[in-house]
């Protein structure tokens, strides 16, 4: 197994083991109140952005219940981090992610006759990595059940760190006020220069991108969202439907739009790796 470069804290050093997490589009979460059915259900297809000291103190009232950080609900889960090492199973693939403030599994079941540079998308030992899933548990130890592993750069990195703590104030203290506008109280508002010195006028958190319907940004994933929303299925809609319900995108485009809206959490897999339904 390789040194991980964050031995020493690295990047994440000041930020402890208190990272946050990110619950995409409206947020189940936004009152302390006691959370009805809806909203448990809600909460379970939400996507958060954690750091692994968080996951690593996850806890669970009995085996069946759901994973909770903080007294909240954890849906689906997103790291990254640096990938230590891959080891190769019949089944799956190993991957231990390190992000300065812990170190966790995350297991990639394979596909019959899938290469591997399709199914990592060109991660490699020592790279950067994010990992989309759920958190799981076997044999006493926790590890990731990962539905997407692909590579990032150092830029998304910086973003997911910034991520992680906006999720945290957010879940923590609801909505920010001040010169937050009550028409954005639902996203994360313009940040500007002053807001990193705390200056007078400063935004409460930092930005977000402009998004499509469900959370979604681009056209294409705005044309899938709108499809399946209009086409619900109780066990997902498979990628060769909506290729052919968008005959102007083949069937690697709409699998390649489909993993970004998993990143971003608009949507989640069911039945298999290609069958989605809408995280609503």
């Amino acid at each position: 197994m390789s040194q991980s470069p964050y031995a020493g804290g690295g990047y994440y050093g000041s930020q402890g083991a208190g990272g946050g997490g990110f619950v995409q589009g409206s947020s189940p979460f936004g009152s302390q109140a006691s959370p009805g059915n809806a909203q448990k259900s809600e909460a379970s297809h939400s996507l958060r952005a954690c750091s692994i000291g968080q996951l690593t103190r996850a806890q669970q009232v009995h085996t069946d219940a759901p994973w909770t950080v903080g007294g909240f609900e954890l849906g689906h889960v997103t790291i990254v981090g640096h990938v230590v090492s891959m080891k190769d199973q019949a089944t799956n693939t190993v991957i231990v992610i390190n992000d300065g403030s812990g170190e966790l599994e995350a297991r990639l079941w394979s596909d019959a006759g899938e290469p591997a540079t399709e199914k990592f998308g060109g991660v490699q030992e020592q790279s950067l990595a994010r990992v989309t899933g759920s958190l799981k548990m076997f044999g006493a130890k926790k590890y990731i059940n990962a539905a997407s592993v692909r590579p990032i750069e150092h830029n998304e990195r910086v973003f997911h760190h910034f991520e992680v703590m906006y999720s945290t104030v957010r879940l923590e203290r609801g909505a920010p006020t001040g010169t937050l506008s009550s028409k954005t109280a639902g996203s994360a508002p313009e940040a500007n220069a002053s807001s990193v010195g705390g200056g007078a006028g400063a935004s409460a958190y930092m930005a977000q991108p402009s998004k499509g319907p469900n959370g979604s940004s681009g056209n294409l994933q705005d044309e899938i969202v709108q499809y399946m929303r209009t086409h619900p299925s109780e066990d997902g809609t498979s990628v060769k439907d909506i290729a052919q319900a968008l005959s102007s995108s083949n069937a690697k485009v709409i699998s390649e739009a489909l993993d970004k809206l998993l990143d971003e959490g608009a949507v989640y897999t069911t039945t298999d790796g290609s069958t989605f339904a809408l995280a609503e």
